[in-house]
């Protein structure tokens, strides 16, 4: 894909992984689940054709010379037990049809070459039994057949994968158009009706709905966090760990912490651990130039957990984005 494909590719991803996260919100509305049913078959489909248009086509180029030099090979030990017996018996017309060499062999086109083959053969046949001393057998001309099929088999399959790449490069840009479309003019308006039911989802939709900026610039996001206990207090020496990411955080003892820098958009778990504190997590897509709040309600080790406290979430209070 190129830049701009990649772009959209990438905004589609992050509108699947919202969606991938908040299943409870919409998945009991049935137009709403069959166009994420679609979006994710188009993302698959893109990813397929890229997948397609990125294979190396060289392994059957690399096939075809291979059974070329082999029947090339073959044909000059078959020919030159052909020429020396007809030399030993004088017979111009056999040695001519026998006086075949490496290097005019592989000048011939494909098609010359297999017939030069098939014409060796059918000269060589009614005489095998004479060129035994000559170092040839019935085995070896099966041989040469053998070799000859394989040649012709490979003809046509560099041919044959570079039209499989290229068209799968056709494909990406009407999978793009058609998703696109898709979410422009259907899921778009669909997704509308979460703005009041719904409001984080719907804003954390929004902001996945943008598009990557061209030009391949790097893009961050940005995630503070807070850790309080039941009573509303900071749990001070609170440890925020996000899985995956070992960037390093800032991390101070008032129970407040940061991830700077982190390459978007990305889907994230962070959890938050405290001695005698049972661990809380939540996870949210980090989308470009984001910067989110979590906070986190962490309870007594051994305590039933806080109501709302772990699970997913839209991305706590979502701005800058």
């Amino acid at each position: 894909m190129n830049q701009d494909q990649n772009n959209h590719y990438t905004m589609y991803k992050g509108v699947s992984t919202l969606f991938s996260q908040n299943t409870s919100i919409w998945s009991g509305n049935s137009v709403v689940s069959g166009l994420v049913t679609k979006l994710n078959n188009n993302i698959l489909s893109i990813s397929n054709m890229d997948t397609t248009q990125l294979h190396d086509t060289t392994g059957a180029t690399t096939d075809k010379a291979a059974a070329r030099t082999l029947l090339i090979t073959i044909l000059v030990k078959n020919a030159a037990a052909g020429y020396g017996y007809a030399a030993s018996i004088s017979n111009n017309t056999l040695k001519e049809a026998c006086h075949l060499t490496a290097t005019g062999l592989g000048k011939l086109s494909a098609a010359d070459l297999y017939s030069a083959s098939g014409d060796l053969y059918n000269t060589l046949n009614p005489i095998i039994a004479s060129l035994v001393g000559w170092g040839i057998a019935a085995a070896d001309l099966t041989a040469q057949q053998s070799a000859a099929n394989s040649f012709n088999g490979n003809i046509g399959l560099p041919i044959t994968a570079r039209a499989i790449t290229h068209a799968a490069t056709q494909s990406i840009p009407s999978l793009i158009t058609t998703t696109s479309a898709l979410l422009d003019d259907q899921l778009d308006a669909a997704m509308m009706q979460y703005k009041i039911t719904s409001p984080a989802f719907y804003q954390q939709y929004k902001i996945a709905r943008k598009l990557p900026a061209a030009g391949g610039a790097h893009h961050y996001g940005t995630i503070r966090c807070t850790a309080l206990n039941a009573a509303g207090a900071v749990v001070a020496g609170t440890d925020f760990v996000i899985a995956g990411i070992t960037r390093k955080k800032k991390k101070a003892k008032n129970g407040k912490g940061s991830y700077v820098r982190i390459h978007t958009p990305i889907s994230v778990t962070v959890t938050a651990t405290a001695p005698g504190m049972q661990p809380v997590s939540h996870t949210l897509h980090l989308n470009a130039n984001g910067v989110y709040t979590l906070s986190f309600v962490l309870v007594a080790s051994g305590a039933s957990p806080a109501p709302g406290t772990g699970g997913t979430t839209t991305g706590g209070t979502a701005s800058g984005a």
